[in-house]
């Protein structure tokens, strides 16, 4: 669901793909920390 959101975010704006990015940056960290 999250993935969709940043798909569309994406879309929405140049600015949406670096928000995507750090976004997923996030998750990652989160899923590598816990």
């Amino acid at each position: 669901m999250r993935a969709k959101l940043a798909l569309q975010m994406l879309f929405l704006s140049p600015r949406g793909l670096s928000n995507a990015i750090k976004l997923k940056e996030a998750e990652v960290k989160n899923n590598i920390e816990h």
